[in-house]
């Protein structure tokens, strides 16, 4: 018995090494299923929060019948922003191009005090919300690295609060709540944003990333309303946003 075995393992080692050869290696290699290249092609949704601030300039521009610019200063509204974001990627080599759109919630509140007449005033600023609408372009520096930078259009809503802290004057017939007015107004604009960050896919997938966007709104007028009686004078105010931001992505492939 012991010599058919071994005659049966001597006539099967030709055709074992036959079969290596022509499979450039073991049989079993045959059946070894490997796994895709990982790509960036694709859509996503995901979620992002961060730190923010918001520079804010303020200029009186005048009232009805007190034409006239005075600078009333500015203010750093610093907070917190995070949302959501949605989007799509398309990669062709290392290069990944893509558009996607975001929209987050922020509490960036800041506040600055000027001399007004014979007392002290103080102007406030509110980001309620920022959207945004970029296309990116990014370079894969490892299969599953992401380096990018992003431009695009911004909004932002903004709410603000124009007080007088003291008197700040005597008043007059036809504003006599001037010496203690709280005159409210708010705005939604429209801007640019540039920016850049590093994506990094955990698996097929799921994706992390960090990034910084710059937003800048520019001057706009807006008129601001007395509380109490109904009275309106115009400020000017000149917005931009710094953003640094951490989020998720889910992506759809």
């Amino acid at each position: 018995m012991k010599k058919v075995l071994a005659l049966i393992s001597m006539l099967s080692f030709p055709i074992n090494a036959m079969a290596a050869d022509l499979y450039g290696g073991s049989i079993k290699d045959e059946f070894v299923q490997y796994a895709p290249a990982f790509s960036w092609t694709g859509c996503y949704i995901g979620a992002n929060v961060g730190t923010g601030s918001q520079s804010s300039e303020t200029v009186f521009a005048g009232t009805p019948d007190v034409p006239g610019l005075f600078n009333n200063g500015s203010n750093t509204a610093s907070g917190v922003i995070g949302g959501g974001q949605l989007g799509c990627d398309f990669q062709r080599g290392k290069f990944v191009f893509g558009i996607q759109g975001l929209f987050d919630a922020t509490n960036l509140d800041g506040r600055n005090d000027y001399t007004e007449g014979i007392g002290l005033s103080s102007t406030r600023t509110q980001a309620e919300w920022v959207a945004t609408l970029t296309g990116r372009i990014g370079i894969a520096v490892t299969p599953m690295t992401l380096l990018y930078a992003k431009g695009g259009i911004a909004w932002v809503s903004n709410s603000y609060t124009d007080s007088c802290l003291t008197t700040c004057s005597n008043g007059t017939v036809d504003n006599p709540a001037n010496p203690n007015y709280v005159g409210r107004g708010d705005d939604r604009r429209t801007g640019w944003l540039v920016g850049g960050g590093l994506e990094h896919a955990l698996d097929e997938r799921w994706s992390v990333f960090a990034e910084y966007n710059y937003m800048d709104f520019g001057g706009e007028t807006t008129t601001i309303t007395e509380r109490s009686d109904g009275y309106t004078w115009k400020n000017d105010y000149d917005h931009d946003i710094h953003a640094v931001m951490f989020g998720v992505n889910l992506r759809f492939n």
